[in-house]
């Protein structure tokens, strides 16, 4: 292609002239022409603004690239993060309930303490309190209960020691735990995590080691109360002997108390008797004998008591058969001085000329009046053998032993059913 021309502009100012004369060239522009000087290059400046448009779009697609990778980086993160504040949260609730079951391991240890403290002061002070030596016996189990009290009260030391030791950790878990709470990346939380994980492990350690603790003290508490009970079973057993033992000299003593009253109250009724006053000979040993408390006292004087009523129950049916019916010409044991019975009381007979006392009875005129009872048409068979039994009883009483046995076989052959008691009542006679 032909180099284009340039086309020079002159200006034909004075001042512009050179000194030849020659026109000064001030701006010079190829000349082209002029079809060629209206058309524009638009297919370049489009290129370049697709090139420039696409440049664009990739470095924005770029950005948001980024962007979304960053977005995702943080979801990822936050998950994480809750994730770890979820775990810790159980594992920081999990502390907290083992230090709760340390405490409460430490309670029961306080009240296996106090158990067994209540023992050992027990068996030390709770002597029985009506043993006179109580206060210098030592209890039997003291040494082996002082033992296992030491025993358990340094078990549960040890339980405190250890519940010291998860303490001073939940201070560490609250650092962790707010560690967490502030942790931006996942890193520092997982750091936190596996610390508050160790501490824990070291609390679930401290309480199984706590429970294995607790557990040991119960066969000493087991111990303890074997131990306790074998000390009320004996304390019991001297009790109820030391029980047995005053007992047994209060009834000494009340035995010898009755029996001498019985003796002195038989010795007494020796006189009333020779007197044929049977009822007063009977009414003090009746009222001794309602009053005597010991088998020893009362069969003592139940004995004479019932021979006493045999004797005034004779008295009184003689009486009554004398009023009743007088017996002509029976006082007296010859025709000579003979007189009749008209009656009898309390005091004495009554005859012909007058009364006599019972005391002044004669013995043979006294069984003659008896004899005279038994012959009566009204006296029933066991009646009479009664009757023969009571004048048996006032013949021994009169030192007539042989024959007041000779009544008593009389009796029993009148009616054998009286037999026991003819026995009973005068046993020398057999």
């Amino acid at each position: 292609m032909a180099e284009p021309k340039h086309i020079v502009i002159k200006h034909k100012s004075a001042a512009g002239r050179t000194a030849a004369g020659a026109p000064k060239v001030i701006h010079a522009r190829p000349a082209v022409p002029p079809v060629m000087r209206k058309r524009k290059p638009r297919g370049k400046a489009i290129a370049v603004g697709v090139i420039l448009v696409l440049l664009a779009i990739g470095a924005v697609l770029g950005l948001l690239h980024v962007y979304e990778q960053q977005q995702r980086e943080v979801r990822l993160d936050a998950l994480a993060l809750q994730e770890v504040k979820t775990s810790t949260e159980s594992l920081y609730d999990g502390a907290s309930a083992d230090i709760d079951k340390m405490q409460a391991l430490l309670a029961q240890a306080d009240e296996r303490v106090a158990r067994v403290t209540a023992i050992t002061g027990f068996v030390t002070n709770a002597v029985g309190t009506g043993s006179a030596d109580a206060a210098v016996a030592p209890p039997p189990h003291h040494a082996a209960l002082v033992g296992i009290a030491r025993e358990v009260a340094a078990s549960r030391n040890a339980v405190d020691s250890l519940l010291i030791q998860v303490q001073e950790c939940r201070p560490t878990l609250d650092a962790k735990r707010a560690a967490v709470q502030r942790a931006q990346r996942r890193v520092v939380a997982a750091a936190a995590l596996a610390e508050i994980e160790t501490q824990l492990a070291f609390i679930e350690n401290a309480l199984g080691e706590a429970r294995t603790i607790v557990e040991s003290m119960d066969p000493q508490l087991v111990e303890a109360e074997s131990l306790r009970q074998e000390e009320i079973r004996l304390r019991q057993a001297r009790a109820e002997a030391e029980r047995r033992q005053r007992e047994a000299e209060a009834l000494q003593r009340l035995t010898e108390s009755e029996f001498r009253k019985a003796t002195d109250l038989l010795a007494r009724s020796k006189e009333p008797i020779s007197r044929l006053a049977f009822s007063e000979a009977l009414a003090p040993m009746e009222t001794a004998l309602a009053g005597f408390k010991t088998a020893s006292g009362k069969a003592l004087l139940a004995l004479p008591v019932e021979r006493l009523q045999r004797l005034q129950a004779l008295k009184s049916n003689l009486i009554d058969c004398l009023n009743a019916t007088p017996y002509r010409w029976g006082w007296g044991m010859t025709a000579a001085d003979s007189q009749d019975v008209t009656g009898a009381d309390e005091s004495g007979v009554k005859i012909t000329r007058g009364e006599v006392a019972w005391k002044d009875v004669p013995l043979p005129q006294l069984l003659k009046l008896i004899d005279y009872l038994g012959k009566t048409a009204r006296r029933r068979s066991s009646e009479r053998a009664t009757d023969m039994i009571a004048t048996a009883i006032l013949l021994d009483e009169r030192g007539m032993r042989e024959q007041a046995c000779e009544r008593v076989r009389e009796a029993i052959a009148i009616n054998r059913l009286l037999a026991d008691d003819a026995r009973r009542l005068l046993p020398d006679c057999k």
